[in-house]
């Protein structure tokens, strides 16, 4: 809402706020999802493995601004502080140079432990896909 408010007597007025930038509600939108723990890396990983965890949280932190994703293939990192282990594993694989590109990038994330971590989940069944869930009261009912 856009309010002006304009006098008769001495000449004022009340300069209006800009647009929000949608972005700005980002950061509160990840911290719900760090409230929710690894739940989204972990629907990347049952949608597409490990590359696509590694996809994912590069756009996290992109849309967060805590990264920066350019046209001609590099990430660099901007100020920020990751918020869980495969963001942790990010910004170790940016190094010093803070530069590196996005293929390189997202091989290393894929093969990192905290990916390893959220595979492990899979292989013990305590992560399963929708589908596997329900075929699983099925089989125990067979025995």
């Amino acid at each position: 809402m856009n309010i002006h408010l304009v006098s008769t007597g001495p000449f004022w007025f009340r300069r209006t706020r800009p647009a929000r930038d949608p972005r700005s509600r980002a950061p509160a939108a990840r911290r719900a999802a760090t409230a929710r723990g690894n739940a989204p890396l972990e629907a990347a990983f049952l949608a597409g493995g490990p590359e696509r965890v590694a996809h994912t949280t590069l756009l996290a932190m992109q849309r967060d601004g805590r990264l920066h994703l350019s046209r001609n293939g590099t990430v660099s990192r901007a100020p920020g502080a990751p918020h869980n282990a495969v963001e942790g594993q990010i910004v170790g694989a940016l190094g010093h140079g803070n530069i590196v590109t996005t293929r390189t990038l997202c091989h290393r994330v894929m093969r990192s432990g905290a990916v390893r971590d959220i595979a492990a989940l899979v292989r013990a069944g305590l992560l399963a896909e929708p589908a596997a869930r329900t075929r699983m009261p099925e089989a125990r009912q067979r025995r």
